[in-house]
């Protein structure tokens, strides 16, 4: 009976390991992939090419502002979160600056856009789930991030005019 137990317990035990090592090589895959987005982004010159790559690694930075929190790690959440926000305003000024016409011609306008809205949500609730201390920080990357959402939609939805211009002619 000992040596089915003995024979077991070596088999759980393996099994745990290689799963503690599969997982580790995961997170380990993840963060390469993490900091190969990043310098993706990073090599970009084009404005819209700049912020479909950031659409692309906003879920990718939320997921690991969620793993250092998770692991208490708070200071570093917020720095991650804080280059995020920095690359997403900075991005955001530079779409405004190229002249244009994001309801006419809406690429990297529109994926940037969806992918703030995906990432605010998810920040929400991180932000719920934090330690009252904690959170205060945090909605202060919100209100920055939010705010560079709010100029996208105001860029990809205009307010036009109700009141047109009459011509020569009608009068």
């Amino acid at each position: 009976m000992s040596g089915r137990f003995a024979s077991r317990f070596l088999l759980l035990h393996a099994l745990l390991s290689a799963g503690i090592v599969l997982a580790a090589a995961q997170t380990a895959s993840a963060q390469d992939a993490l900091e190969k987005m990043r310098a993706d982004y990073a090599a970009q010159t084009n404005p819209v090419d700049k912020a479909k790559t950031l659409a692309k690694l906003g879920p990718r930075e939320m997921a690991e502002i969620r793993r250092l929190s998770s692991a208490g790690d708070d200071d570093k959440a917020l720095a991650t979160i804080e280059k995020y926000r920095d690359a997403v305003v900075a991005t955001t000024r530079a779409l405004a600056a190229t002249g244009v016409d994001a309801s006419r011609h809406s690429g990297g306008f529109k994926e940037l856009q969806i992918s703030l809205r995906m990432f605010i949500r998810r920040l929400d609730d991180l932000i719920l789930s934090s330690q009252q201390d904690v959170r205060s920080p945090f909605r202060a990357v919100r209100s920055g991030l939010e705010t560079a959402q709010n100029s996208l939609i105001d860029a990809l939805f205009p307010v036009r005019d109700a009141k047109r211009p009459q011509s020569a002619t009608s009068q």
